[in-house]
């Protein structure tokens, strides 16, 4: 178990239920959010996924579209690419991208990438020691790879505790509930609004998802 003060990532179970407590430490009205949508601190996922280019590019697949559409898109093409291979993915032919249903942005998007991991200028396994505004640079130097895809990565593929995807609708939607306020906040306020939970933006946003998730639950929504 990793102890509260040199906490410096989530990786598993553990470490988030920790980074949760601290949280609800910095900010008792999560523990609002979550009695409002009957959670506890076990309910929140830890939804790990693999810190490598082929993350990277099915993250670049949903960017701008719904859970389910980009897991058709992304079935499609990891179908006929090997998605972490640089190499492969370079070797593609537009026809391969496009047939899967990929836009050409998302196409040079992954394409940018898989050239960078190839040319050794974007270093993933580098990512864990830097620090926020340092990884989000690094990430966003490839073209085509803006904040909201860098921060999902760092947050979900890197376990980063303080980076906060602030133009993400659902996230702008939980902030406008557990802040109380009148209007959903654009992404700029959003980023603002989050600043007093550094250095656990993160986390924050691990528990506003989590409770998006159940209020679309208890709606009868897709998740």
């Amino acid at each position: 178990m990793e102890q509260t003060d040199t906490l410096s990532r989530i990786y598993d179970d553990e470490t988030l239920r920790v980074a949760l407590r601290r949280l609800m430490e910095l900010d008792s009205r999560f523990e609002g959010l979550f009695a409002a949508h009957d959670l506890s601190i076990s309910d929140v996922p830890l939804r790990a996924r693999p810190p490598t280019l082929e993350t990277l590019c099915e993250i670049v697949t949903s960017q701008v579209v719904t859970r389910q559409v980009a897991d058709l898109l992304w079935g499609r093409l990891s179908a006929h690419i090997d998605m972490d291979n640089s190499s492969a993915i370079l070797r593609a032919t537009d026809d391969a991208f496009l047939a899967a249903g990929l836009t050409r942005a998302k196409m040079r998007a992954m394409r940018g990438l898989a050239a960078a991991v190839d040319n050794r200028s974007l270093e993933l396994p580098a990512l864990p020691a830097m620090d926020a505004d340092e990884a989000v640079a690094h990430l966003t130097q490839v073209k085509g790879i803006g904040p909201w895809t860098a921060h999902i990565y760092l947050l979900f593929c890197v376990g980063h505790l303080d980076v906060f995807p602030a133009g993400d609708v659902a996230l702008q939607s939980m902030l406008q509930a557990v802040l109380h306020l009148q209007e959903r906040p654009k992404a700029r306020e959003a980023a603002h609004l989050a600043k007093p939970w550094a250095p656990l933006r993160g986390v924050a946003a691990r528990a506003l998802y989590a409770a998006y998730g159940a209020k679309r639950a208890g709606a009868g929504q897709p998740i």
